[in-house]
Formats: C-alpha cells, sequence, structure tokens
C-alpha cells in the first residue's frame, strides 16, 4: 500500500529519494496517483499530445476533472524552468480537444473508452453523461491540474512553481516531491510534499451551496461534523478541489472510507470507499455488513450483490442533494460504521 502525508514539512527536512532512473519514479508515482487525495482517478501513461509529444500520465477522475503529470529526477537539467514550459504545453495541447478525440486517445493506451474504465469501479448515482459533460467542459477551458512529480525540489524549482501558480487562471500548477520512508512491511511507501495549501470548511461549504439545497448543506454539515469527531484523520481537498475524505481504523488499517465532493457538475456526491478498504485488505465480512447496513438507503438498496462481484473494489456514491436530506439517512450511515470501525 501506498500512503500519502499531508502536512508540509520544510524542504530542507526532506531526504533525496534514492530513485535509480525517471521511470522509477514513474512507476512508483502510476501506483499513487489513482488514489491522488482520495479520490478514484483512471490513468493512463505516455498519453498522445498534439502536435507530436506524450505526458507521462494523464489522470481523469469520477468528476471529470484532468490531471497532467510530468516526471524528473533532480540531476535532470530541465527539472529548474523547462519542465514547468513543458507541462503547460501539454496543457496547450489538450486546450480545446473534443471529448471524442481525447477519449479515443486514452482508448488507445487504456485498452477501453474513459466512461467504461470509470463505470467499472463506481456504483450507484454516477452520472455518466454529465461526467462526459463534465471532461468536455474541461478541455475546452483548459482547465486541468498539473503536477510536477520529482524525486528532490530544487529551490529554484519551488519559486518558478509558485510565481507561476498566480497566472494560470484554470490551471493549478503543483510541485510534488517523492522520497522513501522506512514502515514495519517492506513495501514501500510514498510521501509527497505538495505546495499547496488545503481548503478550508469555509470554502466547501460555499461551494457546496451552489449545487445543492439550503436543506442538503445543513445536512452535509450534519453528517461532516460527526464524522470528524470520530475519523481517525479528516482530509480537506488542495486548492480549488472542493472535497473532504473521512479515515476510520477498521479492521487493523486506516482506510478511506468516505468522501463528500462538491465540485461543479458533480450535483454534490457523497462516496462509499470500498475500493479503498478492499485494497487495505479489510476483511470481506466486514465489508459485507457495512454494505447490507447501508442497503437500509433504497439508493443502496442492491448494492451488496455487485459489490461482492467486483470483489469490493468499486466506489459507489449517492447525491448529497436530495439523498442526505431525507430523514433517517445520516443515522443509517452512522450506523454502518459503527458496525466496522474499531
Amino acid at each position: 500500500m501506498f500512503s500519502k502525508q499531508r502536512r508540509s514539512e520544510p524542504q530542507g527536512q526532506l531526504k533525496k529519494t534514492p530513485y535509480p532512473d525517471e521511470k522509477t519514479l514513474q512507476r512508483l508515482l502510476g501506483e499513487l496517483l489513482p488514489w491522488w487525495e482520495d479520490v478514484p482517478m483512471e490513468v493512463v501513461r505516455e498519453y498522445w499530445v498534439p502536435p507530436d509529444h506524450s505526458a507521462d500520465f494523464i489522470g481523469v477522475d469520477l468528476n471529470g476533472n484532468i490531471t497532467i503529470v510530468e516526471c524528473k529526477r533532480e540531476r535532470n537539467p530541465q527539472i529548474h524552468s523547462k519542465v514547468i514550459d513543458q507541462i503547460l504545453f501539454y496543457a496547450d495541447g489538450l486546450t480545446g480537444m473534443s471529448y471524442q478525440e481525447f477519449d479515443h486517445r486514452f482508448r488507445l493506451r487504456a485498452g477501453s473508452s474513459l466512461a467504461e474504465r470509470v463505470a467499472a469501479v463506481v456504483l450507484g448515482q454516477w452520472d455518466v453523461d454529465r461526467f462526459r459533460q463534465r471532461v468536455a467542459a474541461n478541455l475546452q477551458a483548459g482547465r486541468f491540474r498539473l503536477i510536477i512529480a520529482v524525486d528532490s525540489i530544487p529551490r529554484e524549482l519551488e519559486r518558478n512553481v509558485l510565481a507561476v501558480q498566480s497566472q494560470l487562471g484554470n490551471r493549478q500548477l503543483i510541485a510534488v516531491q517523492f522520497r522513501d520512508i522506512s514502515g514495519k512491511d517492506k513495501n514501500v511507501r510514498i510521501v509527497p510534499n505538495v505546495f499547496l495549501p488545503p481548503i478550508d470548511q469555509a470554502y466547501f461549504f460555499r461551494e457546496l451551496a451552489k449545487l445543492c439545497s439550503t436543506k442538503s448543506v445543513a445536512a452535509a454539515k450534519e453528517l461532516i461534523n460527526s464524522l470528524s469527531e470520530w475519523a481517525s484523520d479528516v482530509r480537506w481537498g488542495r486548492g480549488a478541489s472542493a472535497s473532504v475524505n473521512f479515515r476510520f481504523d477498521v479492521a487493523g488499517t486506516k482506510p478511506s472510507v468516505l468522501g463528500l465532493y462538491a465540485w461543479p457538475g458533480s450535483k454534490g456526491l457523497l462516496t462509499v470507499n470500498f475500493g479503498f478498504m478492499a485494497d487495505a485488505r479489510v476483511p470481506a465480512d466486514v465489508l459485507r455488513r457495512f454494505a447490507q447496513r447501508l442497503s437500509a438507503i433504497p439508493e443502496f438498496q442492491n448494492l451488496l450483490p455487485a459489490l461482492e462481484r467486483a470483489r469490493y473494489k468499486k466506489f459507489p456514491s449517492i447525491r448529497i442533494d436530495p439523498v442526505l436530506a431525507r430523514p433517517g439517512v445520516i443515522e443509517t450511515i452512522q450506523a454502518a460504521l459503527d458496525e466496522i470501525v474499531s
């Protein structure tokens, strides 16, 4: 498993990572990206960008947000300034592209369409038409998250990223440093050091109020306040990502169990992260009990059979508006968590 550490660390405290080459860095990043900020994301490598280039990674999350990633090692001479020009060039190349062309290029790398890949892990009230519209709108507007992934962030790159961020409009530019840390097991763990502050509750609820009724926003506040009191970790999104994820102690692990999203086009979503719990090796009987409890919510009535067929690697969702405001829904979610939380 891979874990992410959210607190900022001064540059001087980060040790250089002994990655032998950029391919190693790319491989490790490719394993982390699908769980970036605890949001399911479909990722492909070496994605074609017109006129004749390829980005190291392109990722699209369940809300249609697009991420472009370029990897560089510290000793690469392009790391100081040219890498920023390079990733902006990729963003310009994708801006204005139609959904059909973007999806065609994605299919060439993934073997199936983007919507098929996302639908394979999402159950419930995920709207494929709205997803396509959201991706298309982001392409037309040139609205992307740009990640420069490196083994060590030189001072010059840090200054350049911070200087450019304020001039990008629809785009977020992020520098991420990865380093090895030692754990009790033999698996590699990766810790990103991200130069972008987390959002706060006020921002999240302002964005949610644009999508949901006053009653549903009040219900979301009630649920978030309740979960915050007993979650082992609460993770707010970064930059413009209006989201919050809750990690709980479940069967000796601390996976992200629930997430709430207030991204434009999403209508406000609550997602149950069975996929993350399955990857954390939470026992199937625990996940079954959780699903059975949640099935009292009508939108999750047929949840368990689909989860069992997929070995629980799914992320079922319901709309915050109007579902969360219905009588008994919050209590059902709380009771389901009480069933599995240590």
